[in-house]
């Protein structure tokens, strides 16, 4: 059973999931968005839609061009966060704030440049690196190791796309941090 839940403030947030998570899970997103509109320097004006995916499959369902190894995606264009579960919390060892915050960042992202073209993904990542709290000494490591190897991606080729699998992406994710 899925529940919607919605928050009347500057922000408006619906959380579809597990009613009992729900009620966890909008207070978050209120306040992680609140944190990202003030690094990010607006308000963000509009609603965000979070949707909890259960399981892997359910994730699948709703992201089906999502990464296998991704823990959430943003879809900017319908306001929505979608959130595997099975990939967030103390389990893992994934944080789902920085999680959040990240794809946040790409929500808030198009409304904050005006709705004008997109940045480089490499910069929009980098950005959603920063200001999602994501910046991990083992990123560090990975690009000072790959640029000590001579194999690190150019900037043009991370502009529109970044590569397919754990390690390549997480390579492009440290160098756009």
């Amino acid at each position: 059973m899925l529940t919607t839940l919605v928050l009347l403030a500057a922000t408006v947030i619906s959380v579809d999931g597990p009613p009992e998570d729900a009620p966890a899970w909008e207070g978050r997103v209120r306040e992680l968005a609140g944190q990202v509109e003030r690094a990010m320097g607006f308000a963000y004006h509009g609603a965000v839609r979070v949707e909890l995916a259960a399981t892997d499959e359910d994730f699948r369902r709703r992201a089906p061009r999502a990464p296998v190894w991704a823990a959430a995606i943003a879809r900017p264009r319908a306001a929505t966060l979608v959130v595997r579960l099975s990939s967030t919390g103390a389990a893992t060892g994934t944080d789902v704030s920085s999680v959040l915050r990240h794809e946040l960042v790409h929500l808030f992202l198009p409304q904050r440049l005006g709705g004008h073209d997109r940045v480089p993904l490499w910069f929009e990542e980098g950005l959603c690196q920063m200001l999602g709290a994501r910046i991990l000494p083992t990123s560090l490591a990975r690009l000072k190791m790959a640029a000590a190897a001579g194999r690190v991606y150019s900037l043009s080729s991370l502009s529109r796309t970044f590569p397919d699998g754990r390690a390549p992406a997480a390579l492009a994710y440290a160098q756009s941090e």
